[in-house]
């Protein structure tokens, strides 16, 4: 039990007997005010209920913990339990006592009327108890373990987008090597076309045949025999040097060339 002893101080009071690492604890307070004292002190209550609750805290907390305390009759003093988490440092603890008036929440009110402060004393901890540092230690080595974790899990992603994009060079690879066979093919296929072409030209004759005048121009490829039908143009007039009748024609094929030569 550790005592606080308002009966002196008034509204604060220091409290002793705290040492660290102690477990189950609660503040006895002596001095406060009985239950039927609080209601005589609150000119608004008719017959309505008090109820005591100890809040604890570490110097420049923002919110703290509550515990309700219970009034010890036989000793006049009210009796709350102190959270083992506030015994497990060796700093300043602020206690603070709040008086709730009323029946339920919606009507009741509240007034913090008195606090007080206690430092555990520092002590070595006992075997296997987690110290604050320990706890500190572990929360840096989970905080270090999660890092390594994301790190590897980058790692890992990276690893994957380079071998989906490797997967995906490979395929456009494959891809163009496909599209490059098959020009390769089609144009081993014009080649031959075109070999088969020449060797044909090569083999082919040609001759004329004169038509009559008047007549359509004529080609025909017959037994590699090629063969061109020229209309016969229309006499002409007779002059010095004789009749200027239709040019002569003459044809040629060398070297994959077709020559048509008039004269």
């Amino acid at each position: 039990m550790i005592e606080a002893s308002f009966e002196r101080c008034g509204r604060q009071a220091a409290v002793s007997g705290a040492y660290q690492y102690d477990t189950g604890q609660r503040l006895r307070m002596h001095g406060l005010p009985g239950p039927d004292e609080l209601l005589d002190r609150d000119e608004l209550l008719s017959g309505e209920a008090v109820t005591v609750q100890v809040q604890f805290a570490y110097e420049g907390d923002s919110q703290t913990e509550p515990r309700l305390a219970e009034w010890d009759e036989g000793r006049g003093a009210w009796i709350a339990a102190i959270p083992d988490d506030y015994l497990t440092r060796s700093e300043n603890v602020r206690v603070y006592v709040e008086v709730y008036y009323g029946e339920d929440d919606t009507g009741g009110r509240t007034k913090t009327m008195y606090e007080g402060v206690f430092r555990p004393i520092s002590r070595p901890a006992s075997f296997g108890t987690v110290t604050q540092e320990q706890l500190e230690a572990w929360a840096a080595m989970e905080a270090e373990i999660e890092l390594s974790l994301v790190s590897a899990q980058t790692a890992m992603q990276n690893a994957h987008d380079r071998a989906q994009s490797a997967q995906t060079a490979e395929t456009a690879a494959l891809a163009a090597a496909a599209r490059a066979d098959e020009a390769a093919d089609t144009a081993q296929a014009a080649a031959e076309t075109l070999a088969d072409t020449v060797q044909m030209l090569g083999r082919m004759a040609v001759r004329t045949v004169r038509l009559p005048a008047g007549a359509e121009a004529t080609a025909t490829l017959e037994g590699g025999v090629l063969t061109y039908g020229i209309p016969r143009g229309a006499d002409g007039a007779k002059g010095e040097t004789g009749d200027t009748g239709p040019a002569d024609i003459a044809f040629s094929f060398a070297g994959g060339v077709l020559e048509i030569m008039t004269r």
